[in-house]
C-alpha cells in the first residue's frame, strides 16, 4: 500500500512539473506572438510617417 502511495505521489510531481513546463511554454509563445503584433504595428506606423512625409 505505501509503495502504491509512493508511485501514485511520484505521478502527481511529474502531473505538476508537465502542467507548469505547458504553463511556461504556452506563456513564451503568447509573449512572442504579442512581441510579433506590437513589431508590426510599429512598422505599419513608421511607414504611414514616411509616407506622410514624402
Amino acid at each position: 500500500m505505501a509503495e502504491l502511495l509512493g508511485v501514485a505521489a511520484s505521478l502527481a510531481a511529474v502531473a505538476v512539473l508537465v502542467t507548469l513546463a505547458l504553463l511556461v511554454i504556452s506563456i513564451a509563445v503568447l509573449a512572442a506572438l504579442a512581441v510579433l503584433v506590437v513589431m508590426t504595428i510599429w512598422e505599419r506606423r513608421s511607414r504611414l510617417r514616411d509616407s506622410e512625409r514624402r
